[in-house]
């Protein structure tokens, strides 16, 4: 089920962005993504500690797709 209202929210490009920053193994790309939802909104333990596991994946060149 699709939620039409969600498509081009911040959040939404925020998810393409690093969707395709991993799949490109692009460390500036999702750098640059999670900087620009930071100005939005304030991070909590949880999601940094996602945004490290993610970066620390991308820039060891695991797999996880």
């Amino acid at each position: 089920m699709e939620d039409p209202t969600f498509e081009n929210t911040r959040e939404s490009n925020f998810l393409n962005s690093v969707v395709e920053a991993m799949k490109e193994k692009n460390v500036h790309n999702f750098k640059a993504a999670t900087t620009k939802l930071k100005t939005y909104s304030d991070f909590d333990k949880w999601k940094v500690q996602m945004f490290t596991k993610i970066l620390n994946n991308i820039e060891n060149n695991d797999e996880y797709m």
